[in-house]
Order: structure tokens, then C-alpha cells, then sequence
């Protein structure tokens, strides 16, 4: 006769196996679900750092093209920044200029108009802001949101072209169009200082 507790043993052991093996694929799956959204929040910080480390980098009266490298999500994070004098900054400005590197809307939630307390928002639950105390004001310009007066450069999947420049204690930030080939001039630092005078 046959021992029942062998067949047992055997379907048992093959359980075991299956659970084993549902688990170590349920493992994988997290820890690759894990790497992906932490080095997109994690190449927004190393953005943000850039973009601070360029401002940094310019003189009084100074403005040059800086290259940003685009990065897999990148389509979902836009450039935003408030001056000093600005009301509704995220708390991470504290009472500072401040440039942000933030996690915009995606879905049906992207369809409908924010105003500027929805980007300080924004900014606030998945953004990267860097202060600049040296800076009154903080300029951006390439969009400008419907229905809000907040301005921002959308970040791209390949490389983005950024035109910062620096005039006294103004910092302007914008998308550089020449190269990109579509016809149109930045602005020359003559006529960025006299947009910028006008804030």
C-alpha cells in the first residue's frame, strides 16, 4: 500500500514551492516598481540641484544657455519659481525667491484650471525647490498656466535648452529658442532686464 503521507509530502512541497515562487516575483515587481519612481523623484532633485548650481554659477549681469538633460518622467515635472514679494509660495521658500522643480497634474486632474495656491500645492507634496536669498525676483517664462498667473518651463524627454540670466537681483529663467531651430530670438540681456524691470 501506498503511503498516503508521501503523496502529501510531495503536493505540500510543491505548494510551498508556488508560494515561494508568487512571492519572489511579488518582491521583483516592487522593488522594480521602486527604482522607477524613486530615480524619477530622484533626477527632478538632481534638476533642481543643476538648475541652482547654474544660477550660482552667474556673475552680476551674466545670462548663458544652460543644457538640461531630460530623463525617463521627465514629461511629468515643470519649472516654476516665486519671487520674495510673492504671495502664495510653497513653505519650502520660506520668505525667499525660490525656483521649484515640481510634479504637475497628469490625468483628468491635469484637465481642470489651478490657480496659483494649487502650484504652490503642487510644489509643496512632489517638488524639489532651491532658495535664493540673494534674488528679489524670480522670473519664468515659457507657459503661463490658464487661469493663473504662474509661469513654467515643462521639462522635456530629451534635452532642454534654458536661458537663465542674472541682472542685479534678478534671476529670469526661459525656454532658449535658437536652438531649437524654430525662428525665434531670445531676448538680448537688454531687453531681458527691461521685462524684468517691469515686474
Amino acid at each position: 500500500m501506498k503511503s498516503k503521507r508521501g503523496d502529501f509530502t510531495g503536493e505540500g512541497l510543491e505548494l510551498l514551492l508556488a508560494v515561494i515562487a508568487i512571492l519572489l516575483v511579488i518582491a521583483v515587481v516592487g522593488a522594480l516598481w521602486n527604482i522607477f519612481v524613486n530615480s524619477e523623484e530622484q533626477n527632478a532633485k538632481k534638476t533642481a540641484n543643476l538648475i541652482e548650481a547654474k544660477i550660482n554659477a552667474l556673475g552680476e549681469g551674466q545670462g548663458n544657455v544652460f543644457l538640461v538633460q531630460g530623463f525617463s518622467g521627465s514629461e511629468n515635472w515643470f519649472i516654476t519659481g516665486w519671487s520674495k514679494a510673492e504671495l502664495g509660495r510653497p513653505d519650502a521658500c520660506y520668505f525667499d525667491s525660490c525656483v521649484c522643480v515640481c510634479r504637475k497634474l497628469t490625468g483628468a486632474a491635469a484637465l481642470t484650471r489651478i490657480d496659483e495656491a494649487s502650484y504652490a500645492a503642487l510644489c509643496k507634496e512632489k517638488g524639489f525647490c532651491r532658495i535664493f536669498k540673494s534674488a528679489d525676483s524670480i522670473k519664468v517664462t515659457e507657459t503661463r498656466s490658464e487661469g493663473a498667473k504662474v509661469s513654467y518651463i515643462l521639462l522635456k524627454g530629451n534635452i532642454l535648452d534654458i536661458n537663465i540670466t542674472k541682472i542685479g537681483r534678478d534671476v529670469s529663467l526661459s525656454r532658449d529658442n535658437t536652438l531649437l531651430g524654430n525662428g525665434e530670438k531670445t531676448p538680448s540681456t537688454a531687453e531681458q532686464k527691461q521685462a524684468l524691470s517691469s515686474v
